[in-house]
């Protein structure tokens, strides 16, 4: 008695990876939309209190430590630090491989009052991977330097966006197993495990 399911296990296993599929996109698509409102509605000082970016990051160029080198694969490998009044890092909720937006850290004034905030389609903005975390410093992955040579002569802000390397990865999981469905028949090892992992099977 191997064998529990309705008799169309397969055709089951296949709606329910493809349903997964579509509510992949879907909780991307909602990510990137509350994170794009947040930025373009928030403040960078807010941003920064609730974790979700530092901001007045400089490239230190008299510290021991070099800030600007080359890491594995010809990446940069970019180390900010705080103000220099500042001893540590305040508290983020930055961890290792998160996706991050790199820009000049702006001023604009809202009625009487100086607000810090973020520019989203700023020519000067890159995208950088976050390689580590010190409580002093945190250095950022990035393919190439910004073609804008001052923005790493400049105060910076780092936001942190949708990881979508995550997404992508849970994707072509769930691809490369309906794959293997598609590829196999009903006698093949590949599909008995398949099933045992759905519950189709014992």
């Amino acid at each position: 008695m191997e064998r529990y399911d309705d008799g169309n296990s397969d055709e089951n296993i296949i709606k329910f990876i493809n349903k997964t599929l579509e509510l992949f996109d879907l909780e991307q698509e909602t990510e990137e939309i509350e994170i794009q409102k947040m930025l373009s509605h928030k403040s960078a000082k807010y941003l920064q209190s609730i974790g979700e970016a530092l901001i007045k990051l400089h490239v230190d160029y008299n510290e021991d430590i070099s800030s600007i080198t080359t890491g594995l694969n010809g990446m940069m490998l970019v180390s900010l630090f705080p103000p220099t009044s500042k001893k540590q890092l305040p508290a983020h909720n930055f961890s290792n491989g998160d996706i991050v937006q790199l820009e000049k850290y702006k001023y604009k004034i809202n009625s009487s009052t100086c607000q810090s905030s973020s520019k989203e389609n700023d020519e000067s903005s890159v995208r950088a991977v976050v390689f580590k975390v010190f409580k002093e410093y945190i250095v950022l992955s990035l393919k190439e330097l910004p073609t804008d040579e001052s923005l790493l002569n400049s105060s910076l802000m780092i936001t942190k966006l949708t990881d979508n390397v995550t997404h992508k990865r849970m994707k072509n999981a769930m691809n490369r197993l309906l794959g293997k469905i598609y590829e196999s028949d009903d006698s093949n090892y590949n599909m008995n495990i398949i099933k045992v992992l759905f519950n189709k099977k014992k």
